[in-house]
């Protein structure tokens, strides 16, 4: 998803110096900039997960032995994650299927055509962040008992180990 951003800032960059210089403005840049941005973000955090790039609000993680922090993320994936995926996905099937029947588009006569796939990658972003979690509680439960977990692709930090570079904010 990286290769969206610079496409992101040229469009919004695009944006504002039509409108600033030339006072003209094209609601298919201002709204593509926040189809890129709703795009990353969503089919983003999977990957981001992954890398131990996401948000920890949790300040005592950082400095857990490792079990300890396979532990939390265990329990956090099946009491907090699958719980709140599943609500999302849930409430998310009506307003995606609403949007699939009428292929809705932008409320602007000028806008883009293609709200309905925005809405979809909402459905997409909760069955990532499932497998995601999934896979990240099934090294969790291998490091719990005992079991060395396999090994990750190169650039990607082990989540457990101590001082983890993603722990913290």
């Amino acid at each position: 998803m990286k290769w969206l951003l610079p496409i992101l800032v040229v469009s919004i960059a695009f944006g504002v110096i039509a409108l600033s210089i030339f006072g003209q403005a094209w609601t298919k840049f201002d709204e593509s900039a926040i189809y890129f941005h709703a795009t990353i973000i969503l089919l983003g955090s999977g990957a981001t997960l992954l890398a131990g790039k996401h948000v920890r609000v949790d300040i005592f993680h950082a400095n857990m032995p490792p079990k300890s922090k396979a532990l939390v993320d265990f329990f956090g994936f099946y009491a907090l994650m699958i719980p709140f995926c599943l609500v999302l996905l849930w409430n998310a099937q009506s307003f995606v299927a609403l949007s699939w029947s009428s292929f809705e588009g932008s409320a602007e006569s000028d806008g883009i055509k293609g709200l309905f796939i925005l809405k979809t990658f909402v459905s997409i972003f909760t069955l990532m962040m499932l497998s995601q979690g999934l896979s990240l509680a099934g090294r969790a439960a291998l490091l719990i008992g005992g079991a060395p977990p396999p090994p990750l692709p190169p650039n990607i930090e082990d989540p457990f180990a101590k001082n983890h570079a993603g722990d913290g904010l």
